[in-house]
């Protein structure tokens, strides 16, 4: 198939919208559903019918799991199941993993409508489709292991925003038991971020931040420019839209950073240069802002100044 008709177009929002919202589906754990597709991928690999302990997020299953790989208290909550569970973990050399239940919608989602136009697959291949479709639709992350498995509910809550996980002023995923997940516009953020007021904001958590979209999400909160002059900025050059600056962080000059104006959103960031891991120095190889770009784009010959007009 190179080519949909204009029936299969026709059919692919729907389609994407229909398996859009078991991604983001709020319903109880399905648990019957979970514990037979489950069961139906160990029998596949000719292992025994797992038992099964349910739990309503990922940190509930990660305390569980660790608690129960440690003999003392593993013994304490019973010998069965810390000899099922210990036991794969010590004998098989398991590294505690997990796999994503609701959140594999977009890979299973995708083979099922190439099954849906025609796609030819084995038999046997369709049938393990379908259980990782029912996994899709009944649970969220599950942790598998020789003889146990553990299963994590559906989270209670999810925000988003043009199809991104997005809470301005809460968790933009809450689970059941509290565990929460932050995110604005897609990018997670620590909590700190969302529940302090943009004029409470430290602008040196901008420095600190070494992750580039969440410094930027950081700074859109913060507000540009409230944010460089207490950081201290300095222009040492600036070509067009661009300015290079370099920034104050503990009595010592950093940088330097490049302010820049995002042409697909119209919002001013800057964007550090010169040394990819850590801004916490000036690096003096980079002086104008053609040796900057140069360096973001991975170009070994200066930009021409005519282009950042």
């Amino acid at each position: 198939i190179f080519k949909l008709t204009k029936e299969q177009e026709w059919l692919l929002p729907k389609w994407h919208e229909e398996w859009l919202a078991v991604g983001l589906s709020t319903e109880l754990v399905d648990k019957e559903r979970a514990e037979s597709a489950i069961g139906g991928l160990y029998k596949r690999l000719k292992k025994p019918i797992p038992k099964f302990i349910h739990v309503d997020s990922p940190l509930s299953a990660n305390l569980l799991i660790n608690i129960l790989s440690r003999d003392s208290l593993g013994a304490s909550l019973g010998a069965s199941l810390r000899a099922s569970l210990g036991a794969s973990l010590e004998a098989l050399k398991i590294t505690p993993t997990y796999l994503w239940g609701q959140m594999d919608s977009y890979w299973v989602s995708f083979y099922l409508f190439c099954g849906q136009i025609g796609a030819k697959y084995k038999k046997e291949d369709v049938e393990v489709l379908n259980l990782w479709a029912s996994l899709c639709r009944s649970c969220s992350w599950w942790y598998p292991y020789e003889n146990v498995v553990v299963v994590c509910n559906r989270p209670g809550r999810i925000s988003v925003t043009n199809k991104q996980l997005h809470d301005p002023i809460g968790p933009a995923v809450k689970f059941r038991d509290g565990w929460s997940i932050y995110a604005l516009n897609g990018v997670l953020v620590p909590a700190k971020v969302i529940e302090t007021k943009p004029d409470d904001m430290d602008p040196k958590w901008i420095l600190e931040e070494k992750n580039a979209q969440v410094r930027t999400e950081i700074i859109k909160k913060i507000g540009l420019s409230r944010a460089l002059p207490h950081l201290g900025a300095k222009v040492i050059h600036q070509a067009g839209s661009y300015e290079l600056l370099t920034l104050q962080h503990e009595n010592n000059t950093i940088g330097p950073y490049l302010k820049m104006l995002n042409p697909s959103t119209g919002e001013t960031h800057i964007e550090g240069v010169g040394n990819p891991e850590k801004f916490q120095f000036l690096d003096a190889d980079i002086k104008t802002c053609e040796q900057a770009l140069a360096w973001k784009w991975n170009d070994k010959t200066y930009i021409k100044p005519e282009v950042l007009t």
